[in-house]
């Protein structure tokens, strides 16, 4: 790697670092935040919701306009004026403790300044490599989950100390950082974003029709039975996950202890994404899907024989196993179930998905089931959504095989495998 190139991959570690431990505050202690601001069970989950829907819409509007005006403005500067809106946000929400609504529109503002500008410093390493330049988002992004788990421990201990509002000035101080972190990295190629998975699905698209997502979950039924099992282990994830800190201190645990917890969940996700090239040796994608769901449903079990803290703790390790190894098998599933030049919009669908409808309905239903059903019945659901998550995978998996049995001759090459890019309604 040449001394300018070694020069960026540190400065964009410095960024995608500095975003994840920005993140944290938002990510991890949004529910112990929101509880020390005297907010109620269901009005959390309506919070946390409304944040995630909104972040989805958003993103799409922040992303277009980025594109629209790319050889106008440079991104790093469209960066920083969203995290600018975050620290506002951030000192605003430290000095006062509105009402519900006035609430609900502060996390608006916090989707579109700190979550919003998540993908947008992805784009940039996209923007530098179609530009010939040598850095790894992989590393950059191991860099983040390092950063993740590190906050995590360390503002546990931070909040049994000084208080979960405090918290607010944390994520302020990060937030400048980051802007300072963004600007100073030299200047960004104003093109249109585009990644160069995006341009080779360009040129594919000339000879091969893009279709609407709508088309793409009619035709292809198991990508759409695999978007429906994501669906509900999303939601596992996050009715299991949401009030966790509940589960911890009714154990005899502190804020110190939900930062372990948190600790473990980030840093092992770690494994799976260096070794996961020998996964894939191992294993067939669709047998990681179950393996995916049938982990992030035993974490969410964990979570239920709350009682004793270090085993809550210790079950957050399934992680590894759980949505670090969905992350790690998204992209390749979805290239190899779709035609290429229907991938990005099949992993973007995956995506708002998980991150946005899937997390706003876990969100959403944790609040009202904490509030009319109580801690333990609320982990019970979220355990059930998770037997169904295994089901649905499981399920899939089996058409698969089914759709692969039917190869030409002794290649074992399924006959879908055979038309990739292509329509496969001759395989049928």
């Amino acid at each position: 790697m040449q001394k300018r190139d070694l020069k960026l991959q540190v400065a964009y570690c410095f960024a995608e670092g500095g975003y994840w431990l920005m993140a944290v505050v938002l990510g991890a202690f949004i529910t112990p935040l929101l509880i020390s601001k005297g907010f109620s069970e269901y009005e959390i989950g309506v919070i946390t919701a409304v944040k995630c829907v909104a972040t989805c819409v958003f993103q799409i509007l922040i992303a277009n306009f980025a594109d629209k005006y790319a050889k106008k403005i440079q991104l790093k500067y469209i960066i920083a004026v969203l995290l600018g809106i975050g620290f506002l946000t951030s000192i605003v929400f430290y000095f006062v403790t509105p009402g519900l609504y006035v609430t609900l529109i502060i996390f608006v503002l916090f989707g579109i300044g700190i979550t919003c500008t998540s993908p947008l410093i992805d784009s940039l390493s996209a923007l530098f490599m179609n530009h010939g330049r040598k850095i790894s988002f992989t590393v950059a992004r191991a860099c983040g989950s390092v950063t993740w788990a590190i906050a995590s421990l360390a503002l546990g201990t931070f909040c049994t100390i000084y208080g979960e509002n405090n918290l607010l000035l944390v994520q302020a101080f990060f937030i400048l950082f980051l802007i300072a972190v963004i600007l100073l990295m030299e200047k960004v190629p104003t093109e249109s974003i585009m990644t160069q998975e995006d341009k080779e699905v360009q040129e594919v698209s000339k000879e091969e029709e893009v279709h609407s997502v709508f088309w793409i979950l009619k035709t292809y039924p198991n990508y759409t039975i695999y978007v429906v099992g994501v669906f509900l282990a999303t939601v596992c994830f996050n009715l299991s996950g949401c009030f966790m800190i509940n589960a911890i201190e009714m154990s005899g645990g502190t804020q110190t202890h939900y930062g372990i917890a948190e600790f473990v969940l980030a840093i092992s996700e770690l494994p799976t994404a260096i070794l996961f090239s020998k996964l894939r040796k191992m294993w067939k994608l669709d047998t990681m899907f179950i393996i995916f769901a049938v982990s992030n449903t035993l974490k969410a079990f964990g979570i239920l024989l709350w009682g004793s803290v270090w085993l809550v703790v210790g079950f957050q390790a399934f992680e590894m196993f759980g949505f670090g190894l969905f992350y790690a098998a998204n992209l390749y599933f979805v290239m190899e179930i779709l035609p290429k030049a229907d991938v990005v919009k099949g992993v973007s669908f995956v995506a708002m998905i998980n991150s946005g409808i899937g997390a706003g309905v876990g969100y959403y239903l944790a609040g009202v089931f904490m509030a009319v059903f109580g801690l333990r019945n609320l982990l019970i659901i979220s355990v059930v959504f998770g037997i169904f998550s295994i089901i649905v995978m499981m399920y899939n998996s089996k058409k698969i095989r089914e759709k692969e049995e039917r190869f030409d001759g002794d290649s074992k090459v399924s006959c879908w495998r055979q038309n990739e890019g292509k329509d496969i309604s001759g395989c049928s």
